[in-house]
């Protein structure tokens, strides 16, 4: 809307006039009505804007025609995109300003950005010494978007920022309807260039402008809140607010049926983002733009569930519709998104400076991780550390928590426990805040990969094991998938029935601590039962030296009492007269004390001989080791 009737504002026998007009502007076009009849107001162009104003747009028309407002005729004409009649009306009149701007604003609706850039130009160098600071403000706007649209995003930015200084707290309450219309593309285009939570901020100021009015820039600032909500992680809550509405208009339920398939799959519900794929397929029959976007989740959807085939064949689908609508853009984004989900790092590098130029921040920082893992991979923690050291994830938090966990690896590979310990429990806080348990499964997961003790790995496996209860299989898939990448591992030497066995950390954790079997920790001189960890037998050397002798027995090849004078109490010799109170004495000692730890009568006594209850598997962990893997996988 670029003509306002100021001077009916202005003037001073026009002051109902004005009270109409303010309501008008406020987006209460009943009111504004009822107030033009209680007013006796008689006039014609008032009367055609209250029509268009309220959605009555052929009453607005005839209206217009009839007090011959040839501008208020124009701008009916594009709302109800009858460009070409509009056109045809501008051509009669003089290339005044006003006339630059809604041809302008015509070409820009018919997408044809390099003349709605050299229109609207000039239409802001008519206004530039206006003090109508709206007139100047929708010119901005609509320059900043046909910027945008025409990939010039730069100058898309610069014109935002200056058409934002020009709003006054006084024009947020005269024009609220203007104003957060503004906010919502301003904040649309700030999230389109990853700048998520200041986008986050002019949508909310825009929502508080439109103030429930459910009309479609309502709809477009909620499913962009939705979409900035989603982008930052929260996805529950992006739900809380995609699910609530419903918008008219196709493209913007289209884009709401997209994010919402998005969330649905991040919080691990896979069936409800395929059931929502399918409404959206439905309705973009005729919107290949759109079908790229609802391909490229379903192409997240079929890596996540290892649908290979499948996601080959949804991927070339997507490409196919990139090259029949000439969008490189949008085909970059896809690729930088396949790189990010394959761990492709071939990829990742190639799209990474195209992201960057596109202002695709998110993605690129995606790439980034995908070579930083890599690095990892090949064992080079310096040269991954240095990588993400230089990047910047202010507006992506969880690509920042992703970030601190490689981190907190490398400076634990290179032997930085401290560094190590502070970027682990800033992505723990970061997580924390946000209602996710694939990232915090993932945080605790690298939390067992950073421990040297068993006692610490038991407690963060706890913790794991928990948010696991809570996961899909295919997101558990996705975090051993992780580790795969990293190419870094911790193994387990157990002594197992008699047999040496070095098992990695996950299967150590999924095979042995869950149940619950009673682990001795040599190096620690600890021992490990139903998740609880004892260490008092340390202060007993003996009694440790006796445990661990028994654990190495059977009934069938039990512990003798010369085998326990002599390997145990270290006696060059056994005699029975001296030595046997000894041995009898330290058996009794050790079986009061695993009674007292726990709860349990661990050793059976059978004629002179002793071994450990069978009921009760012991195993033996020799060593926890980290192994620094070079081998490029």
């Amino acid at each position: 809307m670029i003509v306002i009737k100021s001077d009916i504002l202005n003037s001073q026998d026009s002051v109902n006039e004005g009270l109409v007009l303010f309501e008008a502007f406020s987006g209460n076009a009943n009111l504004a009505k009822v107030l033009y009849d209680k007013f006796n107001v008689n006039d014609i162009t008032l009367s055609a804007r209250l029509s268009y104003l309220s959605g009555e747009y052929e009453e607005a028309l005839n209206l217009a025609k009839e007090a011959k407002d040839i501008y208020l005729q124009c701008e009916i004409l594009i709302t109800i995109n009858q460009f070409s009649q509009a056109l045809e009306l501008l051509k009669n009149e003089p290339l005044d300003p006003v006339n630059y701007y809604h041809t302008g604003v015509i070409y820009l609706r018919t997408n044809e950005y390099k003349k709605s850039i050299a229109c609207l130009e000039k239409a802001y160098e008519g206004f530039r010494n206006d003090s109508n600071d709206i007139r100047k403000l929708m010119t901005l706007s609509n320059l900043a978007v046909s910027y945008n649209s025409n990939a010039q995003i730069e100058k898309a930015n610069s014109v935002f920022n200056t058409a934002a200084k020009l709003i006054k707290k006084s024009d947020q309450k005269r024009f609220p309807r203007l104003c957060s219309k503004f906010y919502v593309s301003y904040g649309c285009q700030l999230m389109q260039i990853g700048k998520l939570i200041p986008a986050y901020k002019y949508l909310k100021t825009a929502e508080k402008l439109i103030n429930g009015n459910r009309s479609e820039e309502y709809f477009r600032c909620q499913v962009f809140i939705g979409y900035v909500t989603k982008q930052l992680g929260y996805y529950r809550k992006a739900l809380s607010v995609l699910e609530k509405i419903q918008p008219t208009a196709t493209y913007l339920n289209l884009d709401r049926l997209r994010y919402l398939a998005e969330c649905y799959l991040n919080i691990g519900d896979t069936e409800k983002a395929k059931s929502t794929l399918e409404r959206g397929f439905a309705l973009s029959e005729q919107d290949k733009f759109s079908q790229i976007f609802l391909n490229l989740v379903s192409y997240q959807i079929q890596i996540a569930e290892d649908s290979s085939n499948h996601a080959q064949s949804t991927f070339s689908e997507i490409e196919l519709l990139c090259n029949e609508t000439k969008d490189e853009m949008s085909l970059d984004f896809a690729l930088g998104k396949k790189a990010y989900l394959t761990n492709d790092v071939n990829l990742a590098r190639e799209q990474i400076q195209k992201l960057q130029t596109t202002d695709f921040q998110v993605e690129a920082l995606e790439c980034s991780l995908v070579i930083a893992k890599k690095h990892i991979s090949t064992g080079s923690f310096q040269k991954a550390l240095v990588l993400i050291n230089k990047l910047g994830f202010q507006f992506s938090p969880v690509q920042h928590i992703e970030a601190l966990l490689l981190k907190a690896l490398c400076y634990k590979l290179t032997d930085q426990k401290i560094h190590s310990h502070t970027s682990l429990e800033s992505a723990l806080l970061l997580t924390k805040m946000r209602s996710d348990d694939f990232l915090l499964a993932k945080c605790h997961l690298v939390q067992m990969h950073l421990c040297t003790r068993l006692s610490d790995i038991i407690i963060s496996q706890k913790k794991y094991a928990d948010i696991a209860t809570r996961l899909e299989p295919w997101q558990i898939k996705n975090l051993k998938k992780f580790f795969a990448s990293l190419n870094c591992r911790i193994s387990f030497n157990i002594a197992l029935e008699d047999k040496s066995v070095q098992l990695p950390l996950l299967e150590f954790a999924e095979q042995i601590l869950v149940r619950n079997d009673l682990i001795l920790d040599v190096e620690n001189q600890s021992l490990v039962y139903h998740g609880r960890v004892f260490d008092s037998l340390r202060d007993f050397p003996v009694q440790w030296n006796l445990l661990k002798t028994l654990a190495r027995c059977s009934s069938d090849r039990p512990l003798t009492k010369e085998m326990l004078v002599t390997q145990v109490l270290e006696r060059p010799n056994y005699n029975p007269i001296n030595d046997d109170n000894n041995a009898n004495v330290t058996v009794h000692r050790l079986r009061k004390n695993l009674k007292k730890m726990l709860g349990i009568d661990l050793i059976v006594s059978r004629q002179g001989s002793y071994f450990l209850n069978s009921e009760y598997k012991v195993i033996i962990l020799e060593s926890l080791q980290a192994i620094k893997s070079l081998h490029v996988s």
